[in-house]
This record gives C-alpha cells, sequence and structure tokens, in this order.
C-alpha cells in the first residue's frame, strides 16, 4: 500500500505550475496537487512555449515549482530548460525550481541536474501524494537557502 492515501500539509505560499502535452497526464497531476492541498495554486501549461509566455508575463509571485514532463514535441522540456535557465537569470526567478516528470524508467529524458542547478527532483508519472511531502520540505528548504 502506498502512502498516497494521506493529506499533505497545505502549503498555501506558493504556486506550481504543470507542464505536460498530454491532457490525461496534465489532469491527473493537477488533481493530485489540488486534492492534496499541496499548493494555493495549480497552473498549466500544455507546451514548453506555453509554459514560458506565463513566466515572461508574471509581473510578481511567479509559480515556485515547474512539474515539467521532458518528451513533448515542438519544444522538448530539455529545450525548455535552457530558455527557462536564462529567463530565470534575466528576471531573478531564484525561487522558481523545476523537478522532472517523465515516463516510468525514462531515465534518458531526465538533464544531468548539475546542468541546471535549479532542476531539484526527478520523478516518474504519475505523480503521486507521497511524493509531495518531501517535496514541499525540499522547496521551503530551499527557499530559506535563497533568502539568505
Amino acid at each position: 500500500m502506498t502512502d498516497d492515501s494521506h493529506m499533505v500539509a497545505a502549503r498555501a505560499d506558493f504556486s506550481v505550475l504543470v507542464v505536460d502535452d498530454n491532457p490525461g497526464d496534465l489532469l491527473l497531476a493537477a488533481h493530485v496537487l489540488r486534492a492534496s492541498q499541496f499548493v494555493q495554486q495549480v497552473l498549466e501549461a500544455r507546451s514548453a512555449d506555453e509554459a514560458l509566455d506565463l513566466f515572461r508575463s508574471a509581473e510578481q509571485n511567479p509559480p515556485s515549482l515547474v512539474f515539467l514532463d521532458m518528451a513533448m514535441p515542438r519544444k522538448s522540456g530539455a529545450d525548455f530548460l535552457v530558455d527557462f535557465a536564462e529567463l530565470r537569470e534575466r528576471r531573478g526567478y531564484d525561487e522558481t525550481f523545476v523537478v522532472i516528470l517523465s515516463s516510468a524508467g525514462g531515465v534518458e529524458e531526465r538533464p544531468p541536474r548539475t546542468d541546471y542547478p535549479f532542476v531539484i527532483d526527478s520523478l516518474d508519472k504519475p505523480l503521486r501524494t507521497g511524493d509531495l511531502q518531501r517535496l514541499g520540505d525540499l522547496l521551503q528548504s530551499l527557499r530559506k537557502d535563497e533568502a539568505r
């Protein structure tokens, strides 16, 4: 039995963005995040370009965490990371981090974390409630470190 049955403590001080071209995967990840009360707001993007546009138009308070599918058509998750690294630096989005979501066993989809220090974890799909408590604690710790 997994630990998906418990609720994650609410962390209403940040929002997340789920980026996935597969409508079913996008819906499931967003549902898990909302049902778990992990965050205040869940945003959705169906492509890397849509996600980048969201960040470009964000005046304040960009999402703190991005759940990123790596295998997307047109612009892949890897392409998103290249563009987002530049945008993150230019806009000062130091408190925005990325979690890679990939198909089970999709190790080839995962970039080395050393290439992008803001990539804090890699998870297999589907997203599970049990992953969220650890991610929430990690994100809170990273945000405190960035504030120092």
